[in-house]
């Protein structure tokens, strides 16, 4: 008699629904395992809670170090950028501050450089003038200018001069033209303001002074020394060539009372005159 229980079909479907039952009881056993990422982007897995087999603790070992490998390699990632960032920025800063400081520099030298010297060529230039029908004029000449000024106040200062020229003062007489040649000295003091702007530094100037008229051996008989009182205007700039030194263009401009040496009832009266000296020069700073 044929057995059902003991042939191999029945074995077969004994030993499929044990498998069955074992693989059941084994996904009740687990619970949730959260690898995912929280709320505070932080990548570690936290691990509720297993009873797997502990081949599935192995593979869950290994999923859990991988998982906080990545997480490690993520803030690495984060703070390599920070630092990519933050040194351009930094060096950035540095850069700015070494071109301010560079900037800054000359300008505070220059407030601390209270004295200059210079020396200039100018051309003289003596406006023509007529009284009680007798004209005077002088020859255009070539002059040297010396000057000291000193700033006791930032922007303000006080300077001296020296000025030497030498030309023919030329008179209209009812006789004939008469003319005197002179040695002319300047002596004078004025106050100046000036304004750095950058390599270029403006300045106007205001004061008195005196010119000595000096006549030579050749002229006219009998003509004497004489003094007059000056006013003494001008405006210029230095341009900067060096740390110190600089290019001065200038005009100055002086108001007195035209010579007559001695001799004015032949040459007439006093009369005011104006003579005009634009100048170049170099000067030096300290």
């Amino acid at each position: 008699m044929f057995d059902w229980q003991k042939s191999p079909a029945a074995a077969l479907l004994r030993t499929s629904a044990a498998s069955g039952r074992r693989a059941d009881r084994t996904q009740r056993r687990q619970k949730r395992i959260n690898l995912g990422l929280g709320a505070d982007r932080d990548a570690a897995p936290a691990v509720v809670g297993s009873e797997a087999p502990a081949d599935q603790d192995a593979a869950l070992a290994h999923q859990l170090l991988e998982a906080r490998k990545r997480h490690a390699g993520i803030e690495e990632h984060e703070v390599a950028l920070r630092l990519a960032v933050a040194e351009p920025q930094a060096g950035e800063l540095a850069r700015d501050a070494r071109a301010a400081g560079q900037h800054a520099a000359p300008a505070v030298a220059q407030e601390n450089e209270k004295s200059e010297v210079s020396v200039q060529v100018f051309g003289s230039f003596v406006k023509t003038t007529t009284d009680d029908g007798i004209p005077q004029s002088a020859s255009n000449s070539a002059s040297v200018l010396a000057s000291y000024r000193f700033f006791f106040a930032g922007n303000q200062g006080v300077e001296v001069n020296y000025g030497y020229s030498r030309n023919t003062q030329s008179y209209g007489l009812p006789t004939g033209s008469e003319g005197v040649e002179a040695n002319q000295h300047e002596f004078s003091a004025a106050y100046v303001y000036r304004r750095h702007l950058g390599g270029i530094t403006p300045f106007v100037e205001a004061g008195v002074g005196a010119l000595v008229f000096s006549p030579t051996s050749s002229s006219m008989l009998g003509a004497t020394e004489q003094a007059r009182a000056a006013f003494v205007y001008g405006a210029g700039a230095d341009f900067k060539l060096v740390s110190r030194a600089f290019v001065r263009a200038e005009y100055r401009g002086l108001v007195y009372d035209s010579p007559t040496f001695g001799l004015s009832p032949a040459l007439g009266p006093d009369r005011v005159t104006n003579r005009a000296e634009p100048s170049i020069g170099f000067g030096y700073r300290f």
